[in-house]
């Protein structure tokens, strides 16, 4: 009994304290159902959100030189907005400021302002931007041009299925006014919405136009990765290094067109808001999801009301019954039953939380729940087993003793 209250109390600081932060959510982020991965079969030419990758090893100035020129292109194909993500380390030099300019005049751009301590592979990183007096970002051109931009928050890990970010809670680290998330920024050009829409936070929710964006108890929107409509098309742009030109390219999934033509996936991106997906706005190029495929998933999320719920309330109560049930299973049999069942509950359990999320879309992190019964799967048979020990020697002394006593009155 002491052994278990003992297991509780640590188990209930560990939580209390977030010592596993950086291995939260890591038993339900693994992939659902690996069809996902595959993209989605269905095609339609309708859906609003697509993406235009440029693949090309550039410094910022050349990048956005490159983006004047395919906002251009966008913009003559129908385009209604752009995300254009920016380098943390941009230079601020009149080259700069002039691409910048033309990228703003065009009217249908969105900057997103990249956190210089988002890694997805770095959990420093993870744990200072998890941490609300972090929640601070820099205008991308320090107040030289009024732009319009968002700050890109989303948070998700390698082949992971759940990605999570900030609607409005980010403040500007020079005035302290609040910078939405760039893709609540790229659904005002969706929607039609004024770029200066009041987007209202409150305890538990967001409203957005007609829209309305829980928050969980962390502040965060969480959404679960599912398989999204693909255009018939799609354009991609390269950048020779050795020439520094533009190519566009064009790819399609149809197994019976090989070659489509450029003008047939220009018209992919008519009516459309495009996500322009850049390997420098990631920690590597080819890891999945891209960042802009992250950005797709949160846009579609907030048009069709789908997100993911965080229930971590119960925590302590899972808890508490987990100790409680191994201590009386460790009361009432053996060691290595205890042992066996412990391993059995955790996996039990996460099977639960995953169903959780795979059918009803909530989340209940397993991580602080499996650490007390794997504890009490260690530690209580061991704690049992020496106790039986010292019971044992304990009866052998006392048995060793009547029969020296024994002995002692046979003898006399």
């Amino acid at each position: 009994m002491l052994w278990s209250m003992l297991i509780f109390s640590l188990s209930a600081t560990v939580m209390g304290l977030r010592l596993l932060q950086s291995f939260e959510l890591r038993l339900l982020d693994l992939p659902l159902d690996t069809r996902s991965f595959r993209g989605a079969p269905a095609e339609d030419p309708d859906y609003p959100f697509v993406l235009f990758s440029l693949w090309a090893p550039l410094p910022p100035a050349d990048y956005l030189r490159h983006c004047v020129s395919i906002v251009g292109d966008l913009k003559k194909a129908g385009a209604k907005g752009v995300l254009i993500p920016l380098p943390v380390d941009m230079p601020w030099i009149p080259k700069v400021k002039e691409q910048i300019e033309e990228l703003q005049k065009s009217g249908i751009v969105v900057f997103g302002m990249r956190l210089r301590e988002l890694s997805t592979s770095s959990p420093a990183g993870a744990r200072m931007l998890d941490n609300p007096k972090n929640w601070w970002v820099r205008h991308p051109v320090f107040h030289h041009i009024d732009l319009f931009w968002g700050v890109l928050s989303a948070r998700f890990e390698v082949l992971g299925t759940i990605y999570r970010f900030l609607p409005t809670q980010y403040r500007e680290s020079n005035r302290g006014e609040p910078v939405p998330d760039a893709s609540l920024q790229l659904l005002k050009r969706h929607f039609g919405y004024p770029d200066d829409l009041e987007i209202q936070q409150g305890s538990y929710r967001v409203r957005f136009g007609s829209h309305t964006i829980p928050l969980s108890t962390n502040g965060y929107v969480y959404v679960k990765r599912v398989p999204l409509p693909r255009p018939a098309y799609s354009v991609f742009a390269v950048v020779s290094p050795e020439i520094d030109s533009l190519q566009y390219m064009v790819s399609t999934f149809r197994r019976n067109e090989k070659n489509p033509s450029l003008e047939a996936g220009w018209k992919t991106y008519k009516n459309k808001i495009v996500i322009l997906d850049w390997p420098g706005m990631g920690d590597d190029p080819f890891v999945f999801p891209s960042p802009g495929q992250v950005y797709q998933q949160i846009l579609n999320a907030v048009v069709t009301n789908s997100y993911v719920t965080l229930m971590d309330e119960w925590n302590l109560l899972l808890i508490f019954l987990a100790v409680a049930i191994m201590a009386g299973l460790g009361y009432a049999t053996r060691g290595w039953v205890l042992f066996i069942s412990s391993i059995l509950l955790s996996a039990g359990f996460v099977w639960f939380t995953r169903w959780l999320l795979g059918q009803h879309n909530i989340i209940m992190d397993p991580l602080y729940v499996l650490l007390p019964i794997l504890l009490c799967g260690v530690l209580l048979p061991i704690v049992k087993l020496s106790g039986e020990k010292k019971i044992a020697e304990e009866t052998v002394g006392e048995l060793r003793e009547e029969l020296k006593r024994l002995e002692g009155l046979h003898r006399g």
